[in-house]
């Protein structure tokens, strides 16, 4: 199946709400890059990424391995997008250095205490800013248990 034709069956597996929220905010370049990374792996990922963008993660690199095919798997499944389908299992760096392996750095942040799939947590809405193309901005959501580093 073509690029297109998965993210197109992503956006149609959500909600119209959804599905407009995403569009508007970078889905299909954002599932590109994600996508890519997982069919490449990290090194090669790295080796042709056009702004070199390596050496700057908070995350060593195996747990950054971890932490950026975490989150570009729930990227490719659709998650990130909505309140209620927020990206989880990262922290605050890692939804960082997520975005970051896309080319975004951090903007405004938005964060509020909640219970989300009966655990308890905060729900960060953080809206990020492409590191060459200024209008190109994407606010996805980012649900941390509490108990997220006690797992570990």
């Amino acid at each position: 199946m073509s690029l297109n034709k998965e993210i197109s069956k992503v956006l149609q597996s959500m909600s119209e709400e959804d599905r407009s929220y995403a569009i508007n905010n970078q889905f299909a370049y954002i599932y590109s890059k994600a996508y890519l990374f997982l069919k490449m792996g990290m090194d090669l990922y790295f080796r042709h990424d056009f702004f070199l963008i390596r050496k700057s993660f908070t995350y060593n690199n195996e747990d950054l391995l971890e932490v950026l095919q975490s989150g570009c798997k729930q990227i490719v499944e659709g998650k990130g997008f909505s309140a209620t389908n927020p990206l989880v299992d990262l922290d605050v760096f890692g939804f960082s250095d997520l975005m970051h392996l896309f080319h975004f750095y951090k903007g405004a942040r938005i964060s509020k205490a909640l219970t989300h799939n009966g655990e308890d947590g905060f729900l960060d809405q953080i809206t990020f800013e492409h590191f060459m193309e200024e209008k190109r901005i994407a606010t996805l959501f980012n649900f941390v248990s509490y108990s997220f580093k006690d797992s570990e």
